[in-house]
């Protein structure tokens, strides 16, 4: 006699929902017959999380290294459920690292649906390294000159990453620099920091006279 009213239980789905669920469909004729059955709704979320980064800068610390995590690079990130996972391809840098590094990132939500995207990061050292220099002792030569170098200032100078050039503001000494001389040591890395030092130069002369003689007449009364 034909039907007059099909109700069912549930008619608006949300992200709880995802996944198999079972509602009640009733169906009423226009005698008023009534009939209840179950059927079963797949729900289904097919939408891929918005990722939105913003680039960053990080700072290598005193062993040369830093980390990044989601709060440093995460702008606002969502999903219209839920997201799962949000994996950075590259969490952890070095010296080896420095400047600007593309680093892919994944976000994937509940339903397995995701987004790879880029992030920016800036790795900078900005720390500048630990000089330690020792007194010289300079013995000038037989000609007067005395040379010194960085291997005779620099007693174990070390950097977070490597000290790239060593520089002597003066190098040559001669007979007018002998006694106590200041010259000024530099060290610089890779990123340009530079450390400066003021070290004693000894200018010594340890080399005696050379006498050269030559052979003389002399006569009674009389010097030749």
């Amino acid at each position: 006699c034909g039907i007059s009213q099909i109700t069912l239980s549930q008619t608006l789905f949300n992200c709880s929902d995802v996944g198999n669920t079972k509602i009640q469909v009733s169906v009423t004729d226009f005698s008023n017959n009534e009939n209840l059955d179950s059927i079963e709704i797949k729900v289904l979320d097919t939408i891929r999380p918005t990722v939105k980064l913003k680039p960053v800068s990080i700072f290598l610390d005193q062993n040369g290294t830093a980390s990044v995590s989601r709060s440093m690079i995460d702008l606002n990130t969502f999903d219209n459920c839920t997201v799962d996972s949000f994996i950075i391809a590259k969490e952890k840098f070095s010296c080896s690292d420095l400047g600007v590094n593309t680093v892919n990132v994944k976000v994937t939500d509940l339903s397995g649906n995701y987004t790879l995207v880029n992030a920016s990061i800036l790795v900078l050292d900005t720390i500048k390294p630990k000089i330690i220099t020792k007194i010289v002792n300079c013995y000038l030569s037989s000609s007067g000159i005395g040379i010194i170098d960085s291997n005779d200032i620099d007693n174990g100078s070390y950097d977070n990453c490597q000290i790239v050039k060593k520089s002597i503001n003066k190098r040559v000494f001669n007979c007018s620099d002998l006694g106590n001389n200041f010259v000024q040591y530099s060290i610089y890395d890779k990123s340009g920091n530079k450390s400066t030092a003021l070290v004693k130069v000894m200018v010594l002369d340890t080399i005696s006279p050379e006498v050269k003689t030559k052979t003389t007449r002399v006569y009674e009364g009389i010097f030749i």
